[in-house]
């Protein structure tokens, strides 16, 4: 989930409160796909939570962020931060492994 993402669900899920939305209400709040939104909901359990048995969602309370939209969003920037970070990494020793396969490549021949 982007932060730009996160952004519009949190606003939107902040101003509905402990009621909640359904999933079709929060995609056309924030112009999403259902199916996307659908897959947010069930990986982020630390900031969306479902209210009961219904098909609604909510920020989630009781969890390490407690509703706090601002802990929430600093959180999913941490993340695809570090994510970032981690995939620049990958990229690199990728790199430097083609670059020592060619060396070796060309040596042996």
């Amino acid at each position: 989930m982007t932060t730009h993402e996160a952004r519009r669900i949190i606003s939107f899920l902040k101003e509905k409160g402990i009621h909640g939305a359904c999933l079709s209400d929060i995609a056309k709040a924030t112009d999403m796909d259902l199916l996307k939104l659908k897959e947010y909901m069930n990986e982020y359990n630390e900031l969306f939570s479902k209210v009961g048995s219904t098909d609604k969602y909510t920020l989630n309370r009781f969890g390490p962020y407690q509703g706090n939209a601002e802990q929430m969003l600093a959180f999913v920037e941490k993340y695809n931060h570090s994510k970032l970070c981690f995939d620049k990494r990958i990229i690199w020793m990728s790199s430097m492994v083609a670059v020592l396969f060619a060396v070796f490549a060309t040596n042996i021949s």
